[in-house]
């Protein structure tokens, strides 16, 4: 069994994170997802003497972070983010907007708020 280039291995595991990836849930003209699996399969079947192996490994373990989300137990958000002083329910209500299924604000509503203030 031959062994791959450093930078070949490097690119089939960032190929591979990046299928584990999940999909935008929003609409968008580009998905990161989509672009960065492009991108690393052009490489994959280009010449990759002009790569830098350390430079890829690197990256593959970052997707590989981003991906299990580790982060997200190392920096644990408090609720003192999640309701400042000044505005406590601001970040209530944009989550509950951005989260689907839930009811909208019209948008006759959020204008009047946007401009005259006086959320609940």
């Amino acid at each position: 069994m031959a062994a791959y280039p450093p930078t070949t291995t490097s690119i089939k595991s960032l190929l591979a994170t990046f299928q584990k990836w999940t999909p935008d849930s929003l609409k968008r003209y580009a998905s990161f997802r989509d672009f960065s699996v492009e991108r690393y399969e052009t490489l994959l079947a280009g010449s990759q003497s002009s790569l830098n192996a350390q430079a890829l490994a690197v990256r593959a373990r970052a997707a590989d972070t981003l991906q299990k989300n580790t982060n997200k137990n190392s920096f644990v958000v408090t609720d003192r983010l999640l309701r400042p002083v000044s505005n406590p329910i601001y970040y209530e209500r944009l989550c509950r907007e951005l989260a689907p299924g839930q009811p909208k604000t019209p948008m006759l509503t959020a204008i009047r708020h946007v401009i005259f203030g006086g959320y609940d």
